[in-house]
């Protein structure tokens, strides 16, 4: 014998019987405990977290990112010197009016080659023999090379933005020339990009539950024994209402009132009119799609049964 005629009211097509359905108080309710409880989860969850990855890198890898931005400006100090020194001598210049320029620059070279070392990079930079390696052409053009080879090894452009030129400078403070914010910009990305991803898998997950939920509490039906009325083409008929869901019902009828599969009707029961079709009918049992959700008076779900 055919059995589930609520359910099969629920799972008709949504275009035949699902079209313009009223959503329940009752089920908006439930909608709007669930988002809040989802989102304050969320809320938490981020309070937790942003604190932690606005603090959570270690003092080590600072250290190391502090060490690699601190030899990039000094590469560019350095190849500004260079450059500096290049136009100089081509304009004539002696020794002594270079020498300042000259050994600050192998200081900046020097301290270069600490700071690579500390960031546990290698590094090709040379170091002048002696003052007149800085007249040599040859020598000026393999130290820039090697200033610029070591500049893009370490990813200067992540460090400093801009134009180098204007920015580089013997003994500037990077926090003084950009804002000291835009010194761990990529590092906040990173675990915000993080965060926003986990949020958002963590919302979608919630949302999948509470349509979960709703979905299963739609399929609900409950067992009942209530007199009810079908209207079909102006005619009325007493049959017996067995159960009913928020999608559908199932009816007992007399047999000489024929039911066939695709009759449309009005369910009259409970001071409630639902419009639906059947959608399968044997053995003075019959199925109802309503052709909309219903909310089912309280009365009658405390006095009947659940069936799942």
């Amino acid at each position: 014998m055919p059995d589930g005629g609520a359910g099969g009211g629920a799972r008709t097509p949504r275009g035949e019987a699902g079209a313009g359905l009223d959503r329940p108080g009752e089920e908006v309710n439930a909608i709007m405990r669930s988002a809040a409880i989802a989102l304050l989860v969320a809320l938490c969850a981020l309070g937790t977290a942003l604190p932690a990855a606005y603090a959570g890198h270690s003092s080590a890898h600072q250290g190391l990112r502090e060490a690699k931005e601190r030899a990039c400006w000094d590469i560019y100090a350095s190849l500004r010197n260079v450059d500096f020194l290049d136009r100089a001598i081509a304009r004539g210049a002696t020794w002594p009016d270079i020498r300042a320029r000259a050994r600050a620059t192998g200081k900046l070279l020097a301290a270069q080659r600490h700071r690579l070392r500390r960031a546990g990079t290698a590094s090709d930079l040379l170091r002048p023999a002696s003052p007149g390696d800085w007249f040599d052409p040859r020598y000026r053009r393999r130290l820039s090379g090697s200033l610029k080879r070591t500049s893009r090894g370490l990813n200067c452009s992540q460090y400093i933005p801009g134009d180098v030129n204007l920015l580089a400078r013997i003994g500037d403070d990077p926090r003084t020339v950009r804002g000291k914010s835009l010194r761990t910009l990529p590092l906040l990305a990173d675990y915000g990009t993080s965060l926003l991803l986990l949020t958002a898998a963590f919302l979608a997950a919630m949302a999948l539950a509470i349509r979960d939920s709703l979905e299963r509490r739609r399929h609900v039906r409950y067992i009942v024994r209530l007199p009810a009325t079908i209207i079909r083409d102006g005619r009325s008929a007493h049959v017996m209402l067995r159960d009913v869901a928020r999608g559908g019902a199932r009816i007992a009828f007399d047999p000489r009132h024929s039911l066939a599969r695709g009759d449309r009707l009005v369910l009259a029961f409970a001071d409630m009119h639902v419009e639906g079709h059947v959608v399968w009918a044997a053995d003075g049992l019959a199925g109802i799609a309503f052709a909309r959700r219903v909310r089912l008076p309280a009365s009658l779900r405390r006095g009947a049964r659940k069936l799942r």
